[in-house]
């Protein structure tokens, strides 16, 4: 017998969501509004990507960088949405906790990647703002080039280190998650 059996302090290593507790009963109906907003994320992203990346005048740095905030929505929607309506839908609603930790790494991923994104937004108006006549020359093709890789290894580095804390915990109480990720 394991040690974790004897002392009664074994970790699940299976959970459930339960999403919406109080409408169970109407599961497959909440994944009718849920199922729209996604294809109207899916559709809304991906035709702005579209348009930013076809229109010649929409290649500055700030549009570049409005293109990658909508290449991350559609990321952080794709992390969460299909397993939610997997479990709306069909009631496959277990998740191990490998699986669990992957799904929590991808969120809280995107979203810090998603906040790094916005600053770079705002310091892009910064510097147009407060440095106008020397705008071309600090936000440029090479500054935008350097900071995709800082962002995705900080957003990285942090997660990663935030799920390994995690995955390292044991889980004695419920195995239920009211949530629906």
């Amino acid at each position: 017998m394991s040690e974790g059996a004897r002392s009664g302090n074994s970790s699940h290593v299976l959970f459930v969501f339960r999403g919406f507790p109080s409408l169970q009963d109407h599961r497959r109906l909440l994944a009718l509004p849920v199922s729209a907003s996604y294809v109207a994320v899916l559709l809304g992203n991906c035709l702005l990507v579209y348009v930013l990346r076809s229109a010649e005048s929409l290649q500055g740095p700030m549009y570049v960088l409005i293109c990658w905030l909508c290449v991350v929505d559609v990321l952080v929607a794709t992390a969460i949405v299909p397993k939610m309506l997997l479990g709306l839908l069909l009631d496959w609603d277990q998740v191990s906790l490998g699986g669990c930790l992957a799904q929590m790494f991808f969120t809280h991923f995107l979203s810090s990647l998603e906040s790094t994104l916005l600053l770079a937004m705002a310091l892009d108006r910064y510097v147009a703002i407060c440095r106008p006549l020397s705008y071309a020359r600090i936000i440029n093709a090479a500054a935008l080039a350097r900071l995709l890789p800082v962002a995705l290894a900080r957003s990285g580095v942090v997660m990663a280190t935030l799920v390994a804390l995690a995955g390292s915990l044991r889980y004695c109480g419920s195995n239920a998650i009211a949530h629906c990720y």
